[in-house]
């Protein structure tokens, strides 16, 4: 018995190291793509370069979640009832459930619009500014849920019910979305401008 207890723990361990490499790996990925998306919506223009950076930051960031998810799951069999009724746990486990739909979303979507605008005036882009609502929606998405993650990953834990917790997320995800949404009418109007 003494020596599976010392095997929990010492799994526990090396599940919590991989757990924040996986985070660090992805938050760096993110912070990189997200960049580079930003540069290139900036300068109205996403050339073959930007595009490759984003792809390749995507699919580094899909192997931080992948080290994360695996790496969680082991945290989460070394004592599976307590974290059964972690409101914080449970909360973390619907974020990350969100930027996995996020990051489908943006790879299928997303990522041939810009593709298939790479070279071109986005703003003069009839594809990109259809897609441009749901790409600007997204991006919040992933900024919210990421920091919200990370946020509820390094406190020790929290005193607040799990629905709590998540209605603070939505009001969040609720408040980035209307400024993203602002911020892209806000270009398409100083564009037209200028």
């Amino acid at each position: 018995m003494f020596c599976i207890i010392i095997l929990t723990v010492e799994l526990k361990a090396i599940f919590i190291v991989a757990h924040f490499v996986g985070i660090l790996i992805s938050l760096f990925a993110v912070i990189f793509t997200d960049s580079v998306l930003l540069r290139g919506i900036k300068a109205r223009n996403f050339d073959l370069q930007m595009i490759s950076s984003i792809v390749h930051g995507s699919n580094i960031v899909w192997v931080g979640i992948l080290v994360i998810v695996l790496s969680g799951s082991g945290i989460f069999l070394t004592d599976s009832a307590r974290y059964l009724h972690a409101s914080k746990f449970l909360a973390k486990m619907t974020i990350v459930a969100v930027l996995i739909i996020n990051g489908v979303v943006f790879h299928r979507k997303h990522i041939p619009l810009l593709k298939k605008t790479t070279g071109q005036n986005l703003l003069g882009s009839s594809d990109f500014m259809k897609g441009s609502s749901s790409l600007f929606t997204a991006g919040a998405i992933s900024i919210v849920s990421w920091l919200s993650a990370f946020i509820l990953g390094s406190l020790p834990s929290l005193p607040y019910p799990y629905w709590q917790i998540v209605f603070i997320y939505l009001l969040a995800l609720i408040l980035a979305v209307v400024l993203a949404q602002f911020s892209r009418k806000r270009c398409r109007r100083n564009d037209s401008r200028g």
